[in-house]
């Protein structure tokens, strides 16, 4: 039967009396994404939360399933951001490795392998695709953040708080995600009443944004809507470019940015009041237990950025652990539908999975989302708003 368990990074998972204890085995979980390439730094960080989570869990004394008491065993394997890259590491942590739970994953990773998990049975915990919550897959279950529900929860509040903006242009990068932000960003915000001005897509890379940031604010938008030009030195480069060709108009990110790279590129004045959705790890309006969890990150790995990824990844395996303990078995048959239902309050708060309205099934998670506005070099929340998916 399911279990529900309080949320807690000094729960004890086994409890056992030491001299009653059996040595404890192994249970493996596969951890996949890019650990190489330009998009190394996510999936490190995915990496490293996971990390962190499971040695929480066998600190705490492992989880306790049908009786037997187990230590999580972490796989990783680097997925190269490419489909068949990813694809042969899914299949060596199946067929090997005999793994049956998988946690990580960006987008293009997950597009390669999510075929093979499913036919195989494996529950997977992706941070990346809404296209991967689907009622023919019900073994995926997606633990970032809604890319949809956080752009209704942005422009939900800019609407109620900042009336005097009402037009905006979307910026997003020339390829089949940038199109999907495109609309992401053009279905919040249309419905609230914003004129969308312009839609421009860019190659990545490239270094130059001026001649399309120089069309774009020809129609002297509101907001710019950086869209899923990402957390690093692009949309970095076309904040400070838009502020050299004179905007001083309102910025938006849906993505958070990495705070280190926008400094280094754009400096706290051109940063100055951009709204995104990240945060920095020791903002006072984090709980103590995800400052702790930040404070702990940064010590443990000091060159990679503390981001959205790293809490998100965290907070789902460290829940999908306590999740596992007291269960009656491990057959991901079974698993998958209670965990479906299952509730945790975690470093966000209430966390659960939704999405059965909009994907036609419940495996979408849903957490508060923090707004942050860039102040004297780094963002700073300043509202926390709900972003459902029905």
């Amino acid at each position: 039967m399911a279990v529900a368990l309080a949320f807690s990074t000094g729960m004890v998972f086994a409890n056992l009396p030491v001299a009653q204890a059996a040595e404890p085995k192994d249970l493996p979980v596969g951890v996949l994404g890019p650990l190489s390439g330009p998009v190394a730094f996510a999936g490190k960080t995915v990496e490293n939360a996971v990390t962190l989570a499971a040695e929480d869990c066998n600190e705490a004394g492992g989880v306790k399933i049908a009786g037997e008491v187990y230590k999580i065993k972490l796989i990783s394997y680097d997925t190269k951001y490419a489909v068949q890259s990813a694809l042969r590491a899914a299949e060596r942590l199946i067929f090997n490795d005999k793994v049956k739970y998988i946690i990580g994953a960006l987008s293009l990773d997950t597009q390669g392998f999510q075929g093979v998990t499913e036919r195989n049975k494996v529950i997977i915990m992706p941070l990346g695709g809404s296209i991967f919550a689907d009622p023919k897959k019900p073994y995926s279950f997606r633990i970032t953040g809604l890319v949809d529900a956080k752009y209704v929860g942005l422009y939900g509040y800019i609407k109620k708080t900042m009336p005097e903006f009402k037009t905006v242009s979307f910026i997003n990068p020339d390829n089949p995600v940038g199109e999907a932000y495109s609309g992401f960003s053009r279905k919040a915000a249309e419905p609230l009443g914003f004129k969308v001005l312009d839609s421009e897509f860019v190659a990545l890379g490239g270094g130059d944004f001026t001649p399309v940031l120089t069309k774009l604010l020809a129609k002297k938008p509101d907001i710019i809507d950086l869209g899923a030009t990402g957390g690093g030195s692009d949309s970095a480069l076309i904040i400070k470019q838009s502020r050299e060709l004179g905007f001083k108009g309102q910025l938006v990110a849906a993505v958070g940015l990495q705070s280190r790279t926008v400094m280094e590129v754009v400096g706290p004045q051109g940063m100055e009041g951009v709204i995104e959705t990240g945060f920095t790890p020791d903002d006072p309006a984090l709980s103590p237990e995800f400052k702790k969890l930040a404070g702990r990150y940064v010590d443990r790995f000091p060159k990679l950025p503390f981001i959205d990824l790293t809490s998100e990844a965290y907070d789902s395996s460290l829940a999908f652990f306590k999740f596992l303990n007291g269960q009656d078995t491990l057959d991901p048959t079974v698993l998958k539908d209670r965990f479906a239902d299952y509730v945790w309050s975690g470093i966000y708060g209430k966390t659960y999975f939704g999405g059965e309205k909009t994907f036609g099934i419940k495996r979408q998670k849903v957490q508060p989302l923090y707004l942050s506005r860039w102040k004297d070099g780094k963002p700073v929340i300043f509202a926390t708003t709900d972003a459902p998916v029905p």
